[in-house]
């Protein structure tokens, strides 16, 4: 938590969050154990493995984010370009066609 408490409604969140990775904390213990409360070792030990696997799960979110919208931008250029080289065959039969008008 880099020094800092957290607020109840940190404190929630964070219980929300372990709740997801298996560890069963209330608010109000998160907030006892942060502000230096005696903790039992298996109860710190969950705690830290709390905090260790939300924060990779975080990253898994940040990296599938990243990747999502990578492959959205390439996709986006690649229909850019299908959109120029259509712009380029209608103006080439264009081009065609008005040329085969003007010879008799």
């Amino acid at each position: 938590m880099r020094g800092k408490l957290p607020g109840r409604t940190r404190a929630r969140r964070l219980s929300r969050s372990f709740a997801h990775v298996g560890v069963q904390l209330p608010p109000q213990r998160i907030r006892e154990v942060l502000a230096g409360a005696p903790a039992p070792e298996p109860e710190f030990f969950d705690l830290n493995f709390a905090f260790i696997a939300t924060q990779i799960n975080h990253e898994k979110r940040v990296a599938r984010f990243k990747r999502l919208r990578h492959n959205g931008i390439r996709s986006l250029i690649f229909v850019g370009l299908v959109l120029v080289v259509l712009n380029f065959l209608v103006c080439i039969a264009y081009l065609l066609l008005n040329l085969a008008q003007q010879v008799p």
